[in-house]
This record gives C-alpha cells, structure tokens and sequence, in this order.
C-alpha cells in the first residue's frame, strides 16, 4: 500500500436542540469508525500518505452540522497524532465544492451568500495533489472565501483567527 484516502461522508443536518446520539452515530459511522479502522490496518505499513478528507466545518463550523463538525474533527486529529507517531497524516479541511459531493445538489447562490464560494473538481484536484507532495502540516483547511461577507454574518463576535486571516 502507498497510501489511503479516505473520503467518506454523510450528512445528517437538523439543528442542536433536535440532535439526537444516532444523528451523531450515523454521521460518526462513516467518517470516524472508517479513519480508525484505515489508521489500525495501516500503523505498521511503510506508506507515503494518509490522507482525509475533512471539512471546513469543524474548523468554521456550520449551522445544523453539530455532528458533522464533531466528526470531522476526529479526522483533523487523527491526522495529528499520526504525525506525532511518526507516521503519514494529512487532514484536508475542505470548502464546498462544485458539480461532484454534498454540496453538488445545493445552490451555489446559497454559499455565496455566506461567503463561500465553490472549488471546482479540476481546481481541488490540483490543490489535493499539491498538498499530498507538500504535506508540511498535518491539518490544512482549502475553502474560497469572501471575508467580508463571511464576517459579515457574524457581526460584532468575529473570533480573533478569523479577524487575523481576513487582514
């Protein structure tokens, strides 16, 4: 094996106060018991990469994605301790991308408005090999990003990183 990729997913939205645990084990199921089980199969393995496929959402965070955040934040740490372990380990924080995923089905209007815009399929695969030769950093979040209306929506409570980014 020369290495994994894992990009598995579901969705499951709804929001905090409607979430129950098997909202989370569903999401969790794909996302979390799939790295584990690719991490434990692969620790012994000389292997060049080991790549996963997160979100921006546990990084932004996304209304009705309590459980998907929390589920993509195993990924990001995940990618950590393996490069603590002196293993490979590269969580991609990804935007929405256009025509193919989760987001294909959505208006791209509807990002627009929160200030993400779409990653066309041609554009993340040269971006996913780019990182993959790189791999300098366990946890590196891809997204296009309209600052100004994303911390629009935020009003006065813009988190410090977000406020550094921007400038």
């Amino acid at each position: 094996i020369c290495g994994v990729l894992h990009a598995a997913g579901i969705l499951d939205d709804k929001s905090l106060l409607d979430m129950d645990w098997s909202s989370f084990e569903l999401v969790m199921a794909s996302k979390v018991e799939g790295a584990r089980i690719l991490h434990e199969l692969t620790k012994g393995t000389e292997m060049d990469t080991f790549v996963l496929f997160s979100s921006g959402s546990s990084v932004f965070g996304n209304v009705g994605q309590a459980n998907y955040a929390a589920a993509n934040a195993y990924l990001d740490s995940l990618a950590h301790h393996r490069r603590i372990q002196g293993m490979p380990g590269l969580s991609i924080n990804w935007g929405p991308w256009a025509e193919v995923g989760m987001a294909a089905t959505l208006d791209a209007a509807t990002f627009e408005k929160t200030g993400l815009g779409l990653i066309k399929p041609k554009h993340g695969i040269t971006i996913l090999q780019q990182c993959m030769v790189q791999q300098s950093s366990p946890q590196v979040v891809i997204s296009l990003v309209s600052w100004s209306k994303f911390l629009g929506r935020m009003g006065k409570n813009v988190p410090a990183l977000f406020s550094a980014i921007a400038a």
